[in-house]
Parts: C-alpha cells; sequence; structure tokens
C-alpha cells in the first residue's frame, strides 16, 4: 500500500520515516518528495507490503504530531 505523508517538517530524513513506520510492518520504501533544487517539499510517500499494515499506520498516525508538526497521512 502506497501511503502519502503531509505537512512534514522539511528536515525528516528518509530513516526517521522508516522509523516512524516500522511498528506497523515491513516497509518496501520511503521516498521524500523534493523540489527541483533537493530541498524537501514537506511530504513523502512510504510503501507498505501489506495492505493492512498500511491502514491500521493511516489510521495510527493520520493528525498525530511528529517533529513539531501534525501529520495528514492517507493512502493513495
Amino acid at each position: 500500500m502506497k501511503i502519502y505523508i503531509s505537512n512534514l517538517d522539511i528536515n525528516v530524513s528518509e530513516q526517521a520515516l522508516f522509523n516512524l513506520f516500522i511498528s506497523f510492518g515491513t516497509i518496501t520504501a520511503v521516498t521524500i518528495i523534493r523540489s527541483t533544487t533537493g530541498r524537501s517539499t514537506g511530504s513523502a510517500y512510504v510503501v507498505m507490503k501489506e495492505d493492512v499494515d498500511g491502514r491500521r499506520a493511516v489510521k495510527t498516525l493520520h493528525h498525530t504530531n511528529f517533529m513539531n508538526r501534525y501529520l495528514v497521512i492517507y493512502a493513495v
């Protein structure tokens, strides 16, 4: 399941997102969306191996505080 995350701190790393989602199941990819200058746009994609794990992550983490920002998360 592909998950879109927005309202991220621009300094968040792929490793930090991986650590946030790993407790929900196997992660197959983490990608921070960057501008043409390489700066984070404040959004990312996380791909979970199992849909059930992705749905649980979305339900649990949507609107939670992460790095002083409230995350907006949904499945795509």
